[in-house]
């Protein structure tokens, strides 16, 4: 909490009403995504007026789903210009009640196990069981953002994704803000990837010295819509969820899950579609 009492609330407020205005506008933010933003700014202090409305207004259309009291209780929140731990404390709870906040259905994730971890020794467990010579297949990695940067700008790592296909393990590490923690995950990274490389879509600062394999084909080509190119459908609706709740919700879970389960899909058609067009040059030439 002490994030938050330095940073004064009106800058806070600001920062998450142009980052809910910027989401809403590719409508790529659920309803449990939006009530993250809209408690994570509560917490630093009431809405001013101006500001609360301006958010209302633009995120009430994309809330109709909702039941009318969860939306009242964040207009509420937002407009009435005063502190409401008690309708703060209602809403962080009815964010986890799938009757409440419908879920999204993510398909390819029943077969795989999920863990989450926060503790260095279970990390370096993990790396340990997923390290393999001469595998086939990489490591591979994603990472999820704090909502509100700091001073300096930086928006620090909340939570790196990993996925093993060989255990079907995916494991969610949480990072709780700790610079520190990150840096050694990615220092015993570094050392992994000499056996074994780590598959990345775009560039990961926790993987500088690392042996890696980027998948993104250039700097403008989304995962999304790289992803649709190779028939996958991925949402980004839980980009800007809340990734320091202590608890997170069941669409964060699978989100953050499939994030890293949709590299390896795209690569096996990756390799498929060359294996067939080579398998074709073949015939044509055998055919000449």
């Amino acid at each position: 909490m002490s994030q938050q009492t330095r940073v004064p609330a009106g800058v806070v407020h600001r920062h998450i009403s142009g980052l809910i205005a910027d989401k809403l506008a590719k409508k790529e933010m659920s309803p449990g995504a939006i009530t993250d933003c809209i408690i994570y700014g509560a917490k630093y202090g009431p809405y001013h007026n101006s500001i609360g409305n301006r958010i209302w207004n633009t995120v009430s259309p994309h809330l109709t789903k909702l039941h009318g009291g969860i939306q009242r209780d964040l207009r509420t929140v937002l407009v009435e210009g005063r502190q409401r731990n008690d309708l703060l404390d209602q809403l962080s709870q009815a964010r986890y009640n799938p009757s409440l906040y419908p879920p999204t259905i993510y398909h390819n994730l029943t077969k795989y196990r999920i863990k989450e971890v926060n503790d260095i020794n279970d990390v370096l467990y993990f790396l340990r069981k997923f390290r393999r010579e001469k595998a086939e297949h990489p490591l591979y990695l994603d990472t999820e953002r704090v909502l509100l940067p700091d001073k300096c700008g930086v928006e620090m790592t909340a939570l790196i994704q990993l996925f093993d296909i060989y255990s079907s393990t995916i494991l969610l590490i949480r990072t709780h803000r700790d610079s520190e923690f990150v840096r050694t995950i990615g220092r015993h990274l570094r050392d992994f990837s000499q056996t074994r490389k780590i598959a990345a879509f775009g560039s990961e600062t926790i993987l500088e010295e690392a042996r890696t394999i980027d998948m993104q084909p250039n700097n403008q080509m989304s995962l999304k819509r790289y992803a649709d190119v190779y028939g996958f459908t991925v949402s980004k609706s839980e980009t800007t969820s809340d990734w320091e709740n202590k608890k997170y919700r069941a669409d964060q879970i699978k989100y953050a899950a499939y994030d890293v389960v949709v590299l390896h899909l795209i690569r096996m058609r990756i390799l498929e579609d060359g294996e067939r067009i080579a398998k074709d040059y073949e015939k044509h030439n055998v055919d000449i």
